[in-house]
């Protein structure tokens, strides 16, 4: 009975232990968040400048680089303890807690009529913050209003200064100021527009992406238009259908994530979502193409597939991932005019069986939809049906033994046998510089048969 005892208190032992060390191995698995950083930004406007006051809180590290906003002056570092901190020349700040305050003063010019505050705050290098309040009083423009594009935002007037609170996640907001008021005049989970004037816009944005931040749009003349992430600020007199377009522009950004070196894309997606050529070079060419190549109610799956497409990154690779979904067939479509900067390749509609020609599959030889049509590539065709072929001066000549073709591309003829036949179309046709055959007609014309499957294409 003791032994017994002792086995299971060694057990305890080594369920406990192992335990202890499986959480210790979840808690240090690189990626497990294990703090958040968060910061409060106040803000008080006097006579020609901002006082600035920022804390940030949840700090693991010993030491940062920061980044000063430029024309700061003033400026001081205290620690949790109100200690002044350590901010050398490289400006690498020194700490001894999680905490830290800075304050410093921002100049600004008081005789505008607007003014855009932004890149306000002091940057922590490599550091991603969670959440920013920002606490703004002001007490010298009082005969306007500010609006931000922060997620949540109040706004208090007293009788000797205005207070405002902004809250966002991630860094902090834009402020923008002008001396005529400002009144939210529309509000949706896609779109603030701020204005003192009424538009009528964006009558129909359930039609527009699902995904992505809130725009925040400022229609005015009393400032230079801005589109900075998810604020717009544009010129009021400008027409609803050129502001419905930035908009849209600005709601594609965000929505989709599009990585800089593939920045045309957006025009082709907008293309795509407000069922309009836009711009113009290669990328309106290529919704042309789109227009001219698929029916309308394939135009229509392409577009609610881009509008309700869920994912953060949009490539050409994955717009013809959702073109074949669209169209059933393969295609490189988008993916090929990326890497072509000279001319816009043509839309290929690529059948997705496999082809077997005298029973061995071959991988060369493409099969296409033109206008509802399957069209096989000539040449590799009679070259894996074993004929000799030799194309001179736009004549294809195919030999085997006994049978000697001579086919003319996109002419209603051909030789069999140095007899000439016509027919009441062009049997074989050009398409890129390819020349390329009905499917069906090679039944007849190389006395083969095919035979189509679920998977599959067979020709014998």
């Amino acid at each position: 009975m003791k032994r017994i005892s002792i086995y299971f208190f060694i057990l305890v032992i080594l369920s406990g232990g192992l335990l202890v060390y499986q959480w210790i191995g979840y808690s240090s698995t690189p990626g497990v968040k294990v703090n958040t950083i968060l910061q409060t930004i106040k803000i008080k406007h006097t006579q020609n400048k901002f006082q600035v006051e920022q804390t940030i809180t949840g700090m693991k590290e010993d030491s940062y680089t920061i980044k000063i906003p430029d024309d700061v002056s003033n400026l001081t570092c205290v620690n949790m303890n109100e200690a002044e901190c350590n901010i050398n020349k490289s400006n690498l700040l020194i700490l001894e807690d999680e905490k830290v305050t800075f304050q410093y003063d921002l100049p600004v010019n008081e005789n505008v009529k607007s003014f855009l505050l932004q890149d306000y705050s002091i940057k922590l290098q490599d550091v991603v913050i969670d959440s920013t309040r920002v606490q703004l009083s002001d007490s010298t423009w009082r005969n306007g209003n500010w609006v931000s594009n922060s997620e949540t935002s109040s706004m208090r007037k007293m009788d000797l200064v205005d207070y405002y609170v902004m809250e966002n996640k991630g860094n902090e907001p834009f402020l923008y100021w002008q001396e005529e008021t400002l009144q939210k005049m529309e509000e949706d989970k896609k779109l603030i527009i701020y204005s003192n004037t009424k538009h009528q816009l964006f009558k129909n944005k359930e039609q527009l992406p699902v995904n992505g931040k809130v725009i925040h749009l400022v229609l005015t003349n009393l400032h230079e238009e801005v589109e900075n992430d998810n604020l717009l600020i544009l010129n009021s007199n400008r027409k609803p259908l050129e502001i419905e377009e930035k908009y849209t522009m600005a709601l594609i950004r965000s929505a989709y994530n599009i990585s800089s070196n593939e920045e045309e894309l957006t025009n082709l997606i907008l293309a795509i979502v407000l069922k309009k050529p836009i711009g113009d070079g290669k990328y309106k060419k290529m919704y042309e193409e789109l227009v001219e190549r698929l029916s309308d109610e394939q135009l229509t799956k392409l577009r609610e597939k881009v509008l309700y497409f869920h994912k953060r990154k949009m490539t050409h690779n994955l717009l013809d991932t959702l073109l074949e979904e669209v169209t059933g067939y393969r295609t490189s479509f988008f993916s090929d005019n990326a890497q072509n900067n000279e001319k816009v390749a043509p839309l290929t509609l690529l059948d997705s069986r496999e082809l077997f020609i005298k029973d061995s599959q071959v991988s060369n030889v493409k099969i296409i939809h033109e206008n509802g049509k399957m069209m096989i590539e000539f040449v590799p065709l009679l070259k894996a049906l074993q004929y000799e072929v030799n194309i001179d001066n736009e004549k294809i000549k195919a030999d085997k033994r006994a049978i000697k073709y001579q086919f003319y591309p996109n002419k209603r003829i051909f030789e069999l046998n140095q007899q000439r036949y016509g027919m009441n179309y062009a049997p074989i046709i050009n398409i890129e510089g390819q020349a390329f055959i009905h499917l069906k007609l090679i039944e007849t014309l190389l006395n083969v048969h095919v035979s189509e499957h679920e998977t599959k294409i067979e020709i014998n």
